[in-house]
């Protein structure tokens, strides 16, 4: 599991036991290893332009050097989410919800009282 964990992360370093295991219980969850697989082996491609159809309030959260999804995406659906707010964080990579949770905390609250 760490080895699969140290490859979304920014610094591996700051992994420890806790939330290793705490993402094992997640992967491990009835249906949640399932249903990766069948979306990673799916040929159907989500329609990009219904991304454009989103109406309501929305905050993009993403990590500047995340190595599995480009932080180039966070800039594309914030210019396709109209009134949309992005936030990138430096020194992280795809899970900034693990790496930094209190900045996440703090710029979700505040996107919540301003919506």
């Amino acid at each position: 599991m760490k080895p699969g964990i140290k490859r979304v992360v920014y610094d591996a370093s700051s992994l420890t036991d806790e939330k290793v295991q705490r993402v094992s219980d997640f992967w491990n969850r009835e249906g949640n290893m399932q249903h990766l697989i069948a979306m990673a082996n799916s040929k159907d491609y989500i329609d990009q332009n219904l991304i454009k159809k989103i109406t309501c309030p929305a905050l993009i959260v993403w990590g500047k050097q995340d190595k599995i999804i480009n932080v180039k995406y966070a800039d594309m659906f914030h210019a396709d989410i109209k009134g949309s707010e992005e936030v990138i964080y430096d020194s992280c990579g795809h899970v900034p919800m693990m790496e930094r949770p209190l900045d996440v905390k703090r710029d979700v609250l505040k996107f919540l009282q301003k919506n």
